[in-house]
């Protein structure tokens, strides 16, 4: 490299706020994108954790409580995402410990209301029969 283009890589590559050039919008989410590439990470945690904060807002405005399990879980998978960048854990890692959350809180929940749903759904089917045998 010419001394002149090592000149000019060395200026390019400063931090100094020049006249002549400006930085879009559109580049500089691009570059934060490839420079830092969290988007991955935070796609996949922030994600899962958005379908949790989704399932509590409606449970919250359906029937006026709050489920603290799921709001802890996407609470953690949020905090977690940085943390995630910093180990540099690979996306089969991440995608297994995003894996592991989810199936042990699905196994909590389903340990924790299952005689609930199973009385519900036996009422249900009781009022199901006894309506088809008032019609008949």
């Amino acid at each position: 490299m010419t001394t002149a283009a090592a000149d000019h890589m060395r200026r390019r590559m400063t931090a100094v706020m020049r006249e002549q050039e400006t930085v879009t919008p559109l580049e500089l989410f691009f570059d934060l994108v490839f420079v830092l590439a969290l988007t991955p990470t935070a796609a996949l945690l922030g994600g899962a954790a958005l379908y949790l904060l989704a399932h509590v807002g409606f449970r919250l405005r359906n029937i006026h409580t709050l489920n603290s399990r799921r709001l802890g879980l996407a609470v953690v998978l949020v905090a977690f995402t940085p943390l995630a960048y910093e180990l540099e854990l690979p996306a089969p890692g991440t995608l297994a410990i995003l894996s592991a959350s989810l199936v042990a809180l699905i196994a909590y929940e389903t340990h924790k209301y299952g005689d609930a749903r199973g009385r519900i759904r036996n009422e249900l089917r009781h009022e199901h029969e006894t309506g088809e045998a008032a019609e008949a």
